[in-house]
């Protein structure tokens, strides 16, 4: 006997499909998107029936260029990490995937991140499916994919909105705040980047990073130098300031 499999088209605007979901969710909440924002982030916890008594599973990428860009709200999630008990967010470079899941019950796989631009004004197309066992195979592949992925504390999360702060402020990282983030494991990554990315707001040294044959062009877009390599461009701007 075939099996139906319950699917709807999802697609613009999604914010409705995407609320039902968050408000079917009685044990487990899953997002799985690189571009978070407080408004899409605030219409999924508002519509959960107790954000207090669900598993929250966050998964993105803490991208310094999506956080420079205004893509990625790293407020709201070091606010969800410190409010939510059972909030658990992890990391993956590079991440594409954008699913939203509630319990084994509900799915959303589509083109959409969670931001109110994705949600209301641009063109995205998913699907929503409904199936028990799609829905559960869905799961549980998300989740053994998200394992691959870095845990992320709620003490480095504060730590990287702080990092967001400043370059949304254009701020300048001072040689203090750059190493001790640096020597936090966890975001190592991201402390480079993110003072990369103020650094190469001085013409000069975009013009040195050339030596590493990085094109100024493409730095502020690939951030993946490592921090011994950004150090050793720090150290020159400073002394050619």
């Amino acid at each position: 006997m075939r099996q139906t499999i319950t699917i709807e088209l999802v697609k613009s605007p999604w914010i409705r499909q995407l609320k039902e979901l968050a408000g079917s969710a009685r044990h487990r909440m899953t997002t799985v998107a690189p571009y978070i924002t407080s408004g899409g982030w605030n219409t999924v916890l508002k519509a959960l029936s107790d954000p207090n008594a669900v598993d929250i599973r966050v998964c993105t990428s803490l991208n310094a260029r999506a956080v420079s860009d205004g893509y990625l709200d790293l407020d709201v999630l070091a606010e969800a990490c410190s409010s939510l008990p059972r909030f658990v967010l992890r990391h993956i470079p590079r991440l594409h995937a954008k699913v939203y899941v509630a319990d084994s019950s509900r799915a959303i796989v589509t083109s959409g991140n969670l931001t109110m631009g994705s949600l209301k004004r641009n063109n995205e197309c998913g699907v929503g499916i409904s199936d028990a066992t799609s829905v559960e195979t869905i799961e549980r592949d998300i989740s053994e994919y998200m394992t691959l992925g870095a845990l992320v504390s709620c003490d480095s999360l504060r730590r990287l909105a702080h990092l967001g702060a400043k370059i949304n402020q254009k701020d300048l990282l001072d040689d203090e705040e750059i190493e001790n983030a640096a020597h936090t494991g966890s975001i190592l990554r991201f402390a480079s980047c993110a003072a990369m990315i103020q650094i190469l707001d001085t013409p000069y040294s975009c013009a040195r990073l050339s030596i590493f044959s990085v094109p100024h062009t493409s730095a502020r877009v690939k951030c993946s130098l490592s921090y011994r390599t950004f150090t050793q461009v720090y150290a020159m701007t400073k002394k050619t300031a």
